[in-house]
């Protein structure tokens, strides 16, 4: 179901994207948990992969992402999925981490 993958230079650092699902559908941006990776998301997309774009990210330091120089924290990942998102999606990029 991949239909793109790739990596974006991030800050000293290479974060791993796939793109799947219904290309024309609205994006849904898929993001794993702790310790985790992109892989750990494909049990769910048979449940929404006919009706969205989406958007799965290694955050950096898991999965196929490099770790980088920079010390990991929730405002890296954040800034390393905004550029992501505004690199690859050139789309606007609204947040919250609460």
């Amino acid at each position: 179901m991949k239909n793109r993958n790739g990596y974006i230079d991030v800050n000293g650092s290479k974060i791993y994207f796939e793109v799947s699902g219904n290309l024309n559908g609205e994006p849904l941006l898929m993001l794993h948990g702790g310790l985790g990776s992109l892989n750990e998301l494909s049990s769910i997309h048979q449940y929404v992969a006919t009706e969205y774009q989406l958007i799965s990210v290694d955050f950096r330091g898991h999965g196929k992402s490099f770790l980088g120089n920079s010390p990991l924290s929730y405002m890296q990942y954040q800034e390393d999925i905004q550029y992501v998102l505004s690199r690859e999606f050139k789309s606007e990029v609204h947040h919250s981490l609460n």
